[in-house]
C-alpha cells in the first residue's frame, strides 16, 4: 500500500460481502490505519478492497495518487497464465515500461506502474488517459472501465477472493522496486513512429556527438560496442540479460547503434539471444538492414531521450544523464579519448612519441609512464578535488587516489604519494605523469565526465547529485552499482573496512536480536536505525543504556552493534576521548553511529552532557586554521548511544537545572541483567573483534536500493508514534528515536539481517517513552517557583555576608540599630541586609546574577522577568547600615517585600 499510495491524505477500505452489500470505512488518515481496517475486514467471509488514492471524503472527491493500474480478466485471456502472456507482448510491441508490481487477484491479473511522488488529480489523468488509449488501440484486453476510474477499488493482496469456492487468495506475484518519474512514464505511453527509418534513428540533431560531422558521416576515431556496454546501463543490460524483456524498437535502436562500433558486429548475438524470438539468421538480416541505413548516411547515432524512453528506470540512474547526448561517446576506449596529442596506451605503459626532425631518422616510441592508466575519475569533496585511477603493469593492477592538487605542487609530495601506494617512479616519469593527468582531466571537464561526490563521511551523501550510500571502503547506489570510497583518514577507512566472515557476526547479532530484554535489542538495533535519522526531522539523537549491576553485558551489546560498521574496539569511544575527538568523528561518520562505552562519574559525564546539546545541533563549531582560513566543520545526522552505570538523566539535573532541555534530548532506559546468562557469549563477543563490517555493505546496498521505501516508513511511524503519546514538539527527539528504532526493525527483518519481534519491540518503546515523559515532569519547576527559589537560595548561600537591621531606613540613611553585628565583615562583602520591622531583603544584584548562573545554571534575565510580576523591585541602595568596617556605595539592589506572597512563606527561614 506504501508503494501505491500517496503519502499523505485520507483512504479508504471497502468490504463486499454476497448477499448483504457494500460497507466503506472513510477518512483514514494513515496507510497503517487503512492496513489494519482491511485486516479486521478481512476476518469475515468477505471481499475486501482498497481505494487506490487519497480522497477528500469519499469516493467521488478523490485528491492525489501515486500509481496507475490494469485489470487483467482472466476471462478475457483464456487464463491468468494467458494475461500474463499477453501482458507481456503488449509491453514488447508498444515500448510502455513494465510495471512495477503484478498482483494475483484471485480471478485474474492486476498491475500497478508505481510513481516516484505524489501526484494531482488532473496529472494522474492525462497520463491514465494514455495508458487507456494504449490499451485499447493496440486491442489489449485490459478492464477499460478501470483504467481511468479515479475512484477505483481494487482487491487487497493477502485476503480471499470469496467469489470462488473455495475462496482463492489475492497474493503478490512480484514487486520490481521500480518508482517512475511521472514524466518519463508518460513519455513510454506516447506511440513511436512505425516506419523503419524512424524507429531506428531516435530524435537526432546537429550536434548528436557534441562535435559531430554532417548526419551522413560519423567521427574517425575508433568506437567500441563493448565500451559503451560497460558504461550505458541499457546496452549492459541487454548484454547481460541476451536482451530477453526488451522490445522490438529497442532492440533495434541497439542494433543501430552497434552499426557505429568497430566491434558492432561482434555483440549483434550477446544481446539478442536470449529473447525468445531469437534466431541467428533473423538477427544478422536485422542488423544488415540497419547497417544499409547507416552507409546510405540515413542513420546517426541513437539519442540517449530515445533509450529512455524504453528503460527509464535504467536511464535515471546513469552517472553521465545530462553530460551526454548519446551512448555514442561512450564508445571511446579512455585511453584513446583522453591522452593528449603525441602519447598511447601500451599493454602495461604509457607511450611517448619522439620526433627525429629529420627525414632519414624515423620517429620512435619511448615509454613516458610505467603504468597503464585507465577507470579515471574526478571526485569535488566540497573546496578539494580527489582523483582516482586504475594503474595496471605486468605484476599488478592498483587503485590510486591523489589530491588534484599535488598535479600543480613542487616537491616531493606527488611521488610520495604514489610511492605510499606501491607506485614507484623515478627521473622524468613524474613530470610526464603531470602532462598526462593534467591533458585527461581537462578532456574530462570538456565532456563533463567528472563525478561530483558530496560526501564529508560515512552514510548518506551525494554522487553526481543522485543519493548514495557509503559504507565498508564502498559507495552504493540506487541501481546496484559501487564505487570505492576515498577518504583522507585512512586509518578511519581501515577501522570501517569488513574483516573476517560474516557468519560469525550474524550468528552473535542474532542471539542478541532474540533477548528477552528489550533494551538490548533496542540497543544492537540503533546501529541500523542511525542512517534513518536523516528522515526522522531532527540533526542528532542521544541513548542511554544503563545499569548499577555488573554482568549485564552492556559493553558486549555496544560492541556487537559497533561491528555492524567497523572494529568493535577501535571504533569505540571510550572514557578518556575528548569531547573535541568525538565530535571530530561524528563529522567522519556523518550519518552512521557513535557508541560511547564505560562513562562514569566526574568531568567525564559533566562533558557529555554539555555535548547532548551538540549532538542535537548536528554540526561542530566552526574553527581557524593556523593560516587564518576557515575550517570545514563537520556535520551529521546520527544516533550516538552510551553505556554507563548510572542514569545520565541524574547529571543533566545536577549540570543543567530548572530546565528540561537536556531530558528531552535523551532516551534513556535501563538493562536489567539476564536471569540465565549464557555462558558462552564472551567468546562469542571476542570473535567480533576480527569478524566485522560485512552487515554494513548488506545494510548500505540494502538502504541505497529503497531510500524513499525506507524513508516513508520513518514518516509515517513518526506521525502514529505522535499521535499515540500526544507528544508535542518538545518531545520530537524521543518520537524520532522511538519512530526510527521501529523502522529499522521492519527493515533489517524484510532485508533479512535479523529477524526482529517487532510488535513485542514496539510495546515495549512506548512503556518506556511514557516513562521519560514522567522523569521530565518530576523534574521540572515552574519559572515562578524558580524565580522564587532564586531568592532564598541566594540569601541561604550568602548567610556570612549578611547585615539584619531593625528598619529599613531610605537608601541614603544611616542604620543605628543593627540587629545583628556585622563589623567583622571585611570592607564591601555585604550583599545582603534584612529588615525585622519592615520585614524586607535587599539583595546585591549583580552577586544574585552570578550567582544564578553558576549555581542553578539558569537565565537572570528569564527568573528576573518573573521576579518582577512577583512585586520585587531594583533600585539603588546601600547595604551597609554605615558600617565604618563595610564600603557604603550605592549598589544596584533587589528589594524584596516578604510580606507579600509567595515570598511571606521565606520569613521564618
Amino acid at each position: 500500500m506504501r508503494r501505491v499510495l500517496p503519502v499523505t491524505g485520507q483512504y479508504i477500505a471497502v468490504s463486499i460481502q454476497p448477499g448483504t452489500g457494500v460497507r466503506e470505512i472513510r477518512g483514514l488518515q494513515s496507510i497503517t490505519a487503512l492496513a489494519h481496517a482491511c485486516q479486521r475486514l478481512s476476518q469475515c467471509a468477505t471481499n475486501v478492497f482498497f481505494a487506490v488514492g487519497a480522497y477528500a471524503s469519499d469516493r467521488k472527491h478523490p485528491t492525489n495518487k501515486r500509481a496507475l493500474f490494469l485489470d487483467l480478466d482472466a476471462k478475457s485471456f483464456g487464463s491468468k497464465a494467458g494475461a500474463l502472456q499477453g501482458l507481456s507482448a503488449w509491453l514488447r510491441t508498444t515500448g510502455v515500461v513494465a510495471p512495477s508490481i503484478y498482483v494475483d487477484s484471485g480471478r485474474g491479473i492486476h498491475v500497478y506502474w508505481c510513481l516516484d511522488r505524489d501526484i494531482n488529480l488532473d496529472a494522474w489523468r492525462a497520463i491514465a488517459g494514455k495508458l487507456k488509449e494504449r490499451c485499447v488501440s493496440a486491442g489489449f484486453n485490459a478492464d477499460p472501465t478501470v483504467t481511468a476510474d479515479a475512484a477505483r477499488i481494487l482487491r487487497v493482496p493477502g485476503t480471499l477472493n470469496h467469489k470462488e469456492s473455495p475462496p482463492i487468495p489475492c497474493r503478490v506475484l512480484k514487486d520490481t522496486g521500480t518508482s517512475y518519474d511521472p514524466a518519463v512514464l508518460l513519455r513510454s505511453l506516447i506511440p513511436v513512429v512505425s516506419s523503419a527509418a524512424s524507429l531506428l534513428s531516435g530524435s537526432v540533431g546537429a550536434d548528436d556527438l557534441g562535435s559531430a560531422p554532417s548526419s551522413a558521416s560519423y567521427p574517425a576515431v575508433p568506437y567500441y560496442g563493448a565500451e559503451i556496454a560497460r558504461k550505458c546501463g541499457v546496452m549492459g543490460e541487454a548484454v547481460a540479460t541476451g536482451g530477453k524483456d526488451h522490445t522490438e524498437p529497442a532492440w533495434r535502436h541497439l542494433l543501430s547503434l552497434l552499426t557505429f562500433c568497430e566491434d558492432g558486429k561482434e555483440l549483434i548475438h550477446p544481446i539478442s539471444k536470449g529473447h525468445a524470438g531469437y534466431t541467428e539468421a533473423s538477427t544478422e538480416a536485422k542488423y544488415a538492414q540497419v547497417l544499409k541505413l547507416k552507409e546510405d548516411g540515413k542513420l546517426k547515432p541513437i539519442l540517449c531521450s530515445t533509450f529512455e524512453t524504453y528503460k527509464a528506470s535504467i536511464c535515471a540512474q546513469c552517472a553521465f544523464k545530462g553530460n551526454i547526448k548519446t551512448p555514442m561517446v561512450l564508445g571511446k576506449l579512455e585511453t584513446t579519448q583522453f591522452l593528449p596529442y603525441n602519447y598511447r596506451a601500451g599493454d602495461y605503459s604509457i607511450d611517448k612519441l619522439i620526433k627525429k626532425g629529420d627525414a632519414e631518422t624515423p620517429d620512435v616510441w619511448v615509454q613516458a609512464f610505467p603504468y597503464r592508466i585507465s577507470e579515471v575519475e574526478v571526485f569535488n569533496h566540497g573546496h578539494t578535488r580527489q582523483i582516482q585511477f586504475t594503474a595496471s603493469s605486468k605484476t599488478i593492477v592498483k587503485r590510486v587516489d591523489i589530491e588534484s592538487g599535488l598535479l600543480v605542487s613542487q616537491g616531493d609530495g606527488l611521488p610520495q604519494s604514489l610511492s605510499n601506494q606501491g607506485l614507484w617512479l623515478q627521473g622524468t616519469q613524474v613530470s610526464e605523469f603531470k602532462i598526462i593527468m593534467t591533458s585527461w582531466l581537462r578532456r574530462m571537464q570538456d565532456v563533463k565526465s567528472e563525478v561530483v561526490l558530496e560526501m564529508k563521511g560515512l552514510g548518506w551523501g551525494k554522487r553526481n547529485d543522485k543519493d548514495v550510500f557509503s559504507a565498508g571502503g564502498k559507495v552504493f547506489a540506487a541501481d546496484g552499482k559501487t564505487w570505492e570510497f576515498y577518504h583522507q583518514d585512512q586509518s578511519l577507512i581501515k577501522t570501517y573496512t569488513p574483516k573476517g566472515d560474516p557468519n560469525v557476526w550474524k550468528s552473535v547479532a542474532q542471539a542478541l536480536a532474540s533477548d528477552p530484554r528489550q533494551a538490548a535489542v533496542t540497543t544492537l538495533l540503533t546501529s541500523f536505525a542511525a542512517p534513518l535519522v536523516s528522515f526522522a526531522g531532527v540533526k542528532g539523537l542521544t541513548f542511554s543504556l544503563y545499569s548499577a549491576d555488573s554482568g549485564t553485558g552492556k559493553s558486549s551489546i555496544l560492541r556487537c552493534a559497533q561491528s555492524v560498521w567497523g572494529q568493535p574496539t577501535a571504533g569505540m569511544a571510550m572514557v578518556n576521548d575528548t569531547q573535541l575527538s568525538v565530535i571530530n568523528r561524528l563529522g567522519f561518520l556523518n550519518t552512521i553511529p557513535a557508541y560511547w562505552d564505560e562513562l562514569r562519574s566526574g568531568d567525564t559525564l559533566k562533558n557529555f552532557v554539555q555535548m547532548i546539546f551538540t549532538l542535537g545541533q548536528g554540526r561542530e563549531k566552526s574553527r581557524l586554521t593556523s593560516t587564518i582560513k576557515q575550517q570545514g566543520s563537520g556535520t551529521w545526522d546520527t544516533l550516538v548511544t552510551v553505556a554507563s552505570n548510572e542514569m545520565i538523566a541524574d547529571h543533566i539535573d545536577t549540570y543543567i537545572k530548572n530546565s528540561d532541555s537536556g531530558r528531552l534530548r535523551l532516551f534513556e532506559v535501563s538493562l536489567p541483567p539476564l536471569r540465565s546468562p549464557d555462558p558462552s557469549i564472551g567468546s562469542a563477543i571476542a570473535s567480533l573483534e576480527k569478524n566485522y563490517g560485512h552487515a554494513s555493505l548488506e545494510w548500505g546496498a540494502y538502504l541505497a536500493k529503497n531510500r524513499e521505501l525506507v524513508s516513508g516508513s520513518v514518516t509515517q511511524l513518526t506521525q502514529q508514534i505522535r499521535e499515540s503519546v500526544a507528544g508535542g514538539s518538545n518531545e520530537r527527539f524521543w518520537i524520532a528515536f522511538v519512530a526510527v528504532i521501529l523502522a529499522a526493525a521492519e527493515h533489517v527483518t524484510a532485508a533479512g539481517i535479523l529477524t526482529i519481534d517487532i510488535p513485542k519491540l514496539k510495546q515495549w518503546l512506548l512503556s518506556e517513552y511514557m516513562k521519560q515523559q514522567g522523569g521530565v515532569k518530576n523534574n521540572y519547576v515552574a519559572p515562578e517557583d524558580a524565580a522564587t527559589q532564586s531568592i532564598s537560595g541566594f540569601v541561604d548561600a550568602h548567610r556570612d555576608a549578611l547585615l539584619v537591621v531593625d528598619k529599613m531606613y531610605p537608601a541614603k540613611g544611616l542604620m543605628r540599630n543593627i540587629m545583628m553585628p556585622a563589623n567583622q565583615l571585611p570592607r564591601g562583602e555585604i550583599v545582603v541586609m534584612k529588615s525585622t520591622d519592615d520585614k524586607i531583603v535587599r539583595i546585591d544584584r549583580q552577586a544574585w546574577r552570578s550567582w544564578v548562573v553558576e549555581a542553578m545554571k539558569h537565565s537572570p534575565s528569564a527568573l528576573m522577568t518573573h521576579l518582577t510580576k512577583l512585586g520585587v523591585k531594583a533600585s539603588k541602595a546601600a547595604l551597609s547600615a554605615g558600617l565604618n568596617s563595610a564600603s557604603n556605595a550605592r549598589v544596584m539592589c533587589l528589594e524584596v517585600d516578604l510580606t507579600q506572597p509567595p515570598f511571606d512563606k521565606l520569613i521564618d527561614q
